[in-house]
């Protein structure tokens, strides 16, 4: 902790140097750099892995930190509005937040907003600006390569949204707006074993990370594991061909037979749209490398 105290000291003499009264506005929120951390606007490559660290503070003397609040918005425009990732309640003077994350597949930006509300409604915010590139953005089938991760915890990345292309924490589920847009997400069965599952799984309700019970909308998304080959998945190159590949699998469920290495999934999204995935790689902590095709 001491060199946060360090940080905290030098961005106090800094501002009293700049500014000359009451130079230290509370609460306030600085978003650290390292040289490896996410601080500002850029380009990035889809589904980059990204980290901020988000750190606030009140004076000693002020209204203590009552809430800490991240919001992601996917595009710009007057029609679209920010999923909240993170609404925390919280406590005390200071307050530090890692949030990992992965950026979007789909070529676009991405908003990032971070707010720290003290006790008397005052709030300090910081944002910045991802602009995703994608080179088959204009394709009809989007394919991109993510991984899932067990849920553990509520930081663990997995569920994923398909048509944005990327996985998110289950911390983030427990919000209306995510809980709209989420396709299917990790389920360990009952020996551990890794499945995928809808939303409308009845057994993906008691998962105590999950919480998916909670939900007010839990989209009907259908998958079944199949016996095509990887040299199979690889000619699933057209809207057509992944259409024919799920409408092969007959009936699909709302969730998987226990999934390894080398499988193949096929999906059908709420809104219709077909998909394929191929598990490429499980590894010693059973995360799951997904390569993922959907029809746009």
């Amino acid at each position: 902790m001491r060199h946060l105290f360090s940080f905290a000291l030098f961005a106090t003499l800094a501002a009293l140097a700049g500014c000359g009264t009451d130079p230290v506005p509370s609460p306030r929120l600085d978003l650290i750099s390292d040289g490896n951390l996410q601080t500002v606007s850029r380009v990035v490559q889809p589904g980059d892995t990204l980290t901020t660290r988000a750190f606030a503070e009140t004076a000693a003397d002020a209204a203590p930190l009552r809430r800490f609040r991240i919001t992601v918005q996917y595009g710009e425009g007057e029609n679209i509005v920010p999923f909240t990732y993170l609404d925390s309640t919280i406590s005390g003077q200071s307050f530090l937040w890692n949030n990992r994350f992965v950026a979007s597949t789909n070529s676009g930006r991405e908003i990032w907003r971070y707010e720290a509300t003290d006790a008397e409604g005052r709030t300090a915010a910081r944002q910045y600006r991802l602009i995703v590139r994608q080179p088959d953005s204009l394709q009809a089938v989007h394919s991109y390569t993510t991984l899932l991760q067990p849920p553990r915890t509520v930081a663990s990345r997995a569920l994923l949204v398909v048509g944005i292309g990327t996985p998110i924490p289950a911390h983030a589920a427990d919000q209306a707006g995510f809980q709209q847009i989420v396709d299917f997400f990790y389920l360990p069965n009952a020996a551990g074993s890794p499945t995928l599952a809808s939303p409308v799984d009845t057994a993906a309700r008691r998962n105590r990370i999950l919480r998916v019970g909670r939900w007010a909308t839990k989209r009907a998304t259908g998958l079944k594991a199949t016996s095509l080959s990887l040299n199979d998945f690889n000619n699933l190159t057209t809207a057509g061909a992944i259409e024919a590949a799920v409408a092969a699998a007959g009936p699909l469920d709302t969730r998987t037979a226990p999934l390894a290495k080398e499988r193949v999934v096929v999906f059908r999204t709420a809104e219709g749209q077909p998909g394929a995935l191929y598990i490429s790689e499980v590894n010693a902590r059973t995360e799951l490398t997904l390569n993922v095709k959907v029809v746009r």
